[in-house]
């Protein structure tokens, strides 16, 4: 299990790579947007 997880994991960072900045960034806020809510989910900017 552990295996498999270390190979989609790296599997997962070769792709990223792939992506140009614009999308990582992208990405990257997207996430970051979707933390912010699950952390403070009363509030709704």
């Amino acid at each position: 299990l552990k295996q498999i997880r270390t190979i989609y994991k790296k599997r997962l960072k070769e792709k990223l790579t792939y992506l140009s900045d614009d999308k990582m960034k992208e990405v990257y806020n997207a996430l970051m947007i979707n933390l912010r809510l699950n952390a403070v989910p009363h509030q709704k900017n």
